[in-house]
């Protein structure tokens, strides 16, 4: 039988891994992701690199830091707060453009609704902050 520790132990690791992954496809097809960033109508076209960079860097530094027990109550909230910002640029991007790119696949074919890509970041950012409320206190 799992504890409901050793859940959330799998789960952040799971989600670490997740993080991971998006950022290498985001290194892997660099300039379809910069490109992705320029069309967010909130995004200065010269400030594109420098956001997608910081973007990549803290989805690598934040799934790794996911993998230790120490640094996983603030890796979670991080990581939470991260995808919040990008859930909501997102949900801005496909308000004000319909047809553009979120950016955030290029490997794997995105959700054809953004409703169900909220759906699914709203989980992973439940998740999150219930990882951040259980390793907090350990």
């Amino acid at each position: 039988m799992v504890t409901q520790a050793q859940a959330f132990k799998i789960i952040a690791i799971l989600i670490g891994l997740f993080l991971i992954a998006t950022g290498f496809d985001k290194i892997v097809h660099f300039s379809d992701f910069i490109r992705s960033l320029g069309n967010y109508w909130f995004v200065p076209l010269q400030w594109a690199t420098s956001v997608g960079v910081t973007v990549i860097l803290l989805e690598l530094f934040l799934g790794l830091c996911l993998f230790f027990t120490s640094m996983r109550p603030l890796a979670s909230l991080g990581a939470a707060i991260m995808l919040m910002l990008v859930t909501g640029a997102s949900l801005l991007q496909k308000y004000f453009m319909p047809l553009s790119d979120c950016g955030c696949w290029f490997s794997v074919p995105e959700p054809k609704t953004i409703a169900i890509h909220t759906i699914i970041n709203v989980a992973i950012i439940w998740s999150l902050f219930q990882i951040h409320r259980a390793f907090k206190s350990s």
